[in-house]
């Protein structure tokens, strides 16, 4: 189960990096592991290789929390999933998928040959089959996703838009890389780490906005617009008007955690589509009259 969970939270950070590679080997590991796993808590023979009466012989004298030593012949992925599937019903739902991604992983992926079109699909496929696994055992989920709970909680929502999906296995990737570069400092330290020599040298295209994988803060990217609106006296009568900056965000880049994120992400992660900037100087975007 320990190194299940391991390899499932590796492969989802290689997806949210867009290591397709690395994301077909680790989840076909963790699939793996994960079946036999479940076959193993009715008897450990049920994943020996009948062809081999030795290695069926040691694992009936196992108990049901060791490993096989190496020595011992196991049956492979696809015969896991297979029985597997007599034991949980549901995993039927997702055996295509299931062998397209196992195909990968027993040969594409050596070659670096994998259809990147296809990953999203295998992706919901092999969260879906994990979780009905993990359920199945009777694990503590949290334990199991450790930071990527509430992505697996998304991905399994099939109503939620896709760039919330992203969004959430990259914020989930984020805080994990943030727990490795600073363990037990402060978040204080870290953020001043993370922004030393950092100058926002246009501040009307850079904004900061609290990271939501990390205590720090993250950098907003993106453009600015120019509105302007009239202004009227007691009577309501307009009598001039005033320049109103409005920021567009396109990119969220925190240098802390590693987190970034663009386009319709942003919105999944509660980023308003416009802000208005105050204490901005209009001169900056209009020429204006000294009169």
């Amino acid at each position: 189960m320990e190194s299940s969970g391991d390899c499932f939270r590796r492969a989802i950070h290689a997806y949210v990096q867009r290591d397709y590679i690395d994301f077909y080997m680790r989840s076909g590991i963790a699939l793996e592991h994960l079946l036999k796993s479940r076959l193993a808590a009715i008897s450990p023979t049920l994943i020996a290789d009948p062809r081999n009466f030795s290695s069926m012989l040691l694992l009936a004298q196992l108990s049901d929390d060791q490993l096989p030593v190496p020595m011992i012949k196991t049956i492979g992925v696809v015969d896991s999933l297979q029985r597997c599937q007599s034991l949980v019903a549901s995993l039927g739902a997702f055996a295509d998928r299931l062998k397209i991604l196992i195909g990968y992983r027993n040969g594409a992926a050596h070659a670096a040959i994998v259809n990147e079109a296809e990953a999203s699909k295998d992706l919901a496929a092999f969260v879906g089959a994990i979780d009905l696994l993990v359920r199945d055992l009777q694990q503590p989920r949290e334990s199991f996703y450790g930071d990527f709970i509430q992505f697996v909680n998304v991905r399994l929502d099939q109503s939620r838009d896709e760039a919330e999906v992203e969004a959430k296995a990259a914020i989930a990737a984020a805080a994990a890389e943030f727990r490795r570069r600073y363990p037990g400092t402060a978040p204080g330290w870290a953020l001043g780490e993370a922004l030393h020599g950092w100058q926002l040298e246009q501040k009307c295209e850079i904004q900061r906005f609290n990271c939501p994988a990390c205590p720090s803060d993250a950098m907003l990217y993106g453009d600015s617009d120019l509105e302007w609106e009239a202004e009227t006296d007691e009577e309501g009568n307009v009598c001039g008007v005033s320049p109103i900056v409005h920021f567009l965000p396109s990119q969220l880049e925190c240098r802390a955690c590693g987190l970034r994120l663009r386009g319709r992400q942003l919105p999944a992660i509660g980023v308003p589509d416009s802000l208005i900037l105050r204490d901005v100087d209009p001169s900056d975007f209009v020429e204006l009259d000294d009169e």
